[in-house]
């Protein structure tokens, strides 16, 4: 398995934006961009996460939920677990 790379997961974590708030459709985002910046409710923050699960295939919410701020942040937590589960220890 190849590793996307970092702009096509920036670009799925922008669309699991998106599809979770719609009205953030064409806001302007970069990876610096923090989703407390974004207006998200809780609710719609976990969303977003669950969508970024299933686009990646990884697994957020039991373990690394709180280890991101920004969407660089969560671009490297996606790789990082992307990697693990390539390549389990």
């Amino acid at each position: 398995m190849t590793l996307p790379d970092d702009a096509t997961i920036e670009a799925g974590i922008y669309n699991a934006i998106a599809t979770t708030k719609p009205s953030l459709t064409g806001f302007p985002m970069s990876p610096e961009t923090r989703f407390v910046s974004l207006g998200l409710e809780s609710l719609e923050f976990i969303s977003v996460v669950f969508a970024m699960e299933e686009a990646f295939d990884i697994i957020i919410v039991d373990r690394q939920l709180d280890t991101f701020r920004t969407v660089a942040e969560a671009r490297n937590l996606v790789k990082k677990l992307m990697l693990e589960e390539k390549d389990p220890a």
